[in-house]
């Protein structure tokens, strides 16, 4: 009898650790199979053309769309979750011009690293907020390939003094607001077009702005420039424009010197 308790145990402990194995599986994570929603696992594989079923992304999880990812054009990946996540997004290298799609929100996708589209794709992303949130440092990219991303209901970067967001081409995004909490945000003489652009509620989050070179066009709903919350980091402007507004509506313009 004692001997049948010891094997329980010892099949136990195993069936344990099996599930913790299959539980913390991590990415990086590559789309498979065509059009289907995020939160379905079999779309999901540890490799490139490989079976799906490996789980869905968390914060944690670098995901790839790439050349075995869409067999046949007209597909769509369908963020379906009320919260959506992901370390660094890489859609370079897709075939088929498939469409990333938020049909209805409002919905969030939450971005840990990078967020890299390209041209060779659809962008039809409506009533979605996307936060880039990494406060353990480090560089990272904003590439949205130009597509418009024109019925976001906002744009928010979070980090810490070490994190840096670099823009690597226009953001086009005149219904949303551009929020810029916590650390530094360069716009590399892109095009920014937005609905407002703000600090966030906390001025004593450590942020630093940099949109030398760039033209920033706030012709949304908001129609507001506030840098009242920037506090004591530094905003570098040279050779800038900032164009706010629409003939006959109210603006708001609070700078930073």
């Amino acid at each position: 009898m004692k001997k049948n308790t010891t094997l329980k145990i010892v099949f136990l402990f195993s069936l344990l650790q099996v599930i913790s194995t299959m539980s913390y599986a991590s990415g990086p994570y590559y789309w498979v199979g065509n059009s289907g929603n995020w939160s379905d696992p079999s779309h999901w594989s540890f490799t490139s053309g490989s079976t799906g079923g490996a789980g869905v992304p968390t914060f944690n999880d670098d995901v790839f769309f790439d050349a075995n990812s869409f067999s046949l054009p007209g597909q769509t990946v369908t963020l379906d979750m009320t919260y959506n996540y992901c370390r660094t997004m890489d859609w370079n290298g897709v075939a088929n011009t498939p469409t990333f799609s938020c049909p209805s929100g409002p919905r969030n996708l939450e971005i840990g690293g990078s967020m890299l589209l390209t041209p060779a794709m659809n962008v039809s992303l409506n009533s979605l907020k996307i936060k880039f949130n990494n406060t353990s440092g480090g560089t990272y990219e904003v590439n949205t390939a130009n597509h418009p991303l024109n019925f976001l209901i906002e744009c928010r970067f979070y980090g810490n003094a070490g994190t840096i967001w670099n823009i690597q081409s226009d953001l086009l995004m005149i219904g949303a607001s551009i929020i810029l909490e916590q650390g530094t945000l360069n716009t590399l003489g892109r095009l920014i077009k937005c609905a407002d652009f703000n600090m966030g509620p906390m001025i004593s989050n450590p942020k630093n702005l940099d949109i030398t070179n760039s033209v920033i066009e706030v012709i949304g709903a908001g129609m507001s420039w506030d840098l009242s919350n920037f506090g004591s980091g530094t905003f570098s402007s040279a050779n800038s424009v900032i164009a706010i507004g629409q003939p006959y509506m109210t603006t708001n313009f609070i700078g930073n010197g």
